[in-house]
């Protein structure tokens, strides 16, 4: 049986895309690869899965590159990639599977060159009109406003920028739209909530 491919439209929106995927899927499992993403290994381990009927979500390892051109790096990580049947996606971006399942650390795989230098050039504006959309659809969600932190931060060079306990050279953002409260952290990728108001 070979693979099958459909159409929709894009509606800006990763989970409603992902879900209409699933939709389709009549499988006991389902593996969700990007287009950019490719498997490496875990054969053996994905067929495996076709007599394992606990349900639970498996996590995947995924090697980005990053960097620009011959200059790249790699960056691991895991994600939850296996779904079991009726498992659904929440998010508009940075889309994460809703559920209240077991996770378990899959032998499986996979390399992703979404993140070179080039790629991310092309994203840039997408992204962040998608991430302003979710906050203003749900301006307390913590996925929300965290990614939208991630996303906008900036090397501080005053604590005047951020009224908490942040000291310089910390990494802060301002509030995002639609919210009141400030945003610091130690690093881009880990923005916590700081519960100190807008002046």
């Amino acid at each position: 049986m070979g693979p099958e491919v459909y159409e929709r439209r894009w509606t800006n929106d990763f989970a409603a895309a992902r879900n209409a995927a699933l939709a389709r899927s009549d499988a006991d499992w389902n593996l969700v690869l990007d287009a950019d993403e490719w498997l490496t290994s875990g054969g053996e381990y994905l067929q495996a899965l076709r007599h394992d009927s606990r349900r639970a979500i498996h996590n995947i390892r995924i090697d980005s590159d990053l960097g620009s051109g011959s200059n790249t790096l790699i960056s691991s990580h895991r994600i939850s990639r296996i779904l079991p049947r009726g498992v659904r996606y929440k998010g508009r971006i940075h889309e994460q599977p809703a559920h209240n399942l077991p996770i378990i650390d899959a032998a499986v795989t996979a390399r992703h060159d979404g993140y070179m230098q080039e790629q991310l050039d092309t994203k840039k504006g997408r992204n962040m009109a998608l991430l302003e959309k979710s906050l203003a659809e749900r301006p307390e969600d913590p996925m929300c406003t965290s990614s939208w932190a991630s996303s906008t931060t900036s090397r501080c060079s005053t604590t005047r920028h951020c009224p908490s306990i942040a000291a310089p050279g910390n990494w802060c953002s301002t509030a995002p739209p639609g919210t009141t409260t400030w945003w610091c952290g130690r690093s881009s990728a880990c923005a916590t909530k700081v519960v100190w108001k807008r002046p």
